[in-house]
Formats: C-alpha cells, sequence, structure tokens
C-alpha cells in the first residue's frame, strides 16, 4: 500500500471502548489501523464489525493508518452520481479579484 492511495478493505475488529480498529484490506498481509476520529460518521455511529469502508491511506506513528473512513457505499454513491461533489475553483477565482490584506 501506498500513502495517498485510497483502498476498501473490511473492518475486522473495532473496541469502542478505546475508539479504534483494524481494517483488513484483501490480499495485503497487515491489517490497518484506524481511530474513530478518521471515522467520517462520528463516534456516535461507529462501524460495525464485517462492514465494508473506504479510506485512504496515511502514516500513523506506529505505520500505516486509515484516513478519512467512511462507509464504502458513500463512495459507491458517489461514484454513480448520487452525491454531488464541490467545485471550489470558482472560488479561487473570484478571490483572485479580491484586494490584498495589509
Amino acid at each position: 500500500m501506498q500513502i495517498g492511495e485510497t483502498k476498501i478493505g473490511v473492518v475486522k475488529r473495532y473496541d469502542s471502548e478505546k475508539g479504534y480498529g483494524f481494517i483488513k484490506v484483501d490480499g495485503e498481509t497487515k491489517d490497518v489501523f484506524f481511530h474513530i476520529s478518521q471515522w467520517k460518521l462520528g463516534s456516535a455511529n461507529p462501524p460495525a464489525v464485517d462492514s465494508q469502508v473506504q479510506f485512504e491511506v496515511a502514516e500513523g506513528k506506529k505505520g500505516l493508518q486509515a484516513a478519512n473512513v467512511r462507509p464504502a457505499s458513500q463512495a459507491d454513491e458517489a461514484s454513480e452520481g448520487n452525491i454531488t461533489p464541490v467545485d471550489f475553483s470558482a472560488e479561487e477565482d473570484d478571490q483572485e479579484d479580491m484586494p490584498k490584506a495589509a
């Protein structure tokens, strides 16, 4: 796995008291650590064991970890066009016309 790469995996373990778990990715020998702070649905709705998730590979204190973890079903909806991506490029163009701060 490469840092910054987007992967899909299955939650294999999750400890709600400690707020962390591990994701199994097909074809990989090591599970990927994730912390509840990276779960996009918040700690009130933690991931279920055996649920499929999508995440970005990041560098953690002890090796690779998952960042921006979300249900894989949400990722599918985005790729099918059910979630509209936000385009900030127009806002960047508007900012060019703004006076610079002193």
